[in-house]
């Protein structure tokens, strides 16, 4: 199967956005890491969350889909991917993509998970960043079409669209130990690892571009 790989930047068609944050969901549907987005849910029933996410990213770096045919029905994965010293997104963008509504959406309790995530994942990654480097924000496809190598399309995407915008390098991080050969694999090299709060182990990879 030959999936497109397209890129889109802000302002973001809705039925795009949507496309790329159901397919994220999808992605994570059995993990964890995104339990907190099972609750209340908006637009068509994909987490607010993700729709953020997909958002935020094409409006500071870009938004990269996977995508079988024409229609964003047929998106079959996503990458987001900022610059590393703005991985955090502006409030402003945030709010405009709807991050306003996280409180109500997640509740207190899923709310302060979502920052305690974002806190300890921002204190592994902040003494392996570097002027110039990209961050890969998030990274999923579609259960149904795993094994198919567009996990790897969607990297080699990433690194080829934040290298026509002057980065250098790639940083990630993935809490899935079984992602770490995957990355490896592709060129990455394990920088770090640390534990969350939650006990959670975050691995930190980069690979130059």
């Amino acid at each position: 199967m030959n999936a497109a790989i397209e890129v889109h930047r802000a302002p973001l068609l809705v039925d795009v956005r949507t496309a790329a944050a159901s397919a994220l969901a999808d992605a994570f549907a059995e993990d964890g890491w995104v339990g907190h987005s099972d609750g209340p849910r908006r637009s068509g029933g994909v987490p607010l969350l993700m729709r953020v996410a997909a958002d935020v990213g094409a409006r500071r770096g870009g938004l990269l889909v996977a995508q079988e045919g024409a229609s964003p029905s047929e998106v079959l994965g996503a990458s987001v991917w900022v610059p590393a010293d703005r991985r955090g997104g502006a409030p402003l963008d945030a709010v405009r993509a709807g991050a306003a509504a996280l409180p109500l959406v997640l509740g207190p309790r899923g709310l302060a998970r979502v920052l305690r995530d974002e806190a300890d994942t921002d204190r592994a990654v902040e003494p392996h960043v570097r002027p110039g480097d990209a961050y890969l924000w998030v990274l999923g496809v579609r259960r149904d079409r795993h094994g198919r190598g567009l996990g790897r399309t969607l990297v080699e995407g990433t690194a080829v669209d934040a290298a026509q915008h002057g980065h250098g390098r790639l940083v990630l991080v993935t809490h899935d130990p079984r992602n770490v050969a995957k990355y490896l694999a592709l060129d990455f090299a394990l920088l770090d690892t640390s534990r969350r709060t939650s006990g959670i182990t975050l691995h930190v990879l980069a690979r130059p571009l």
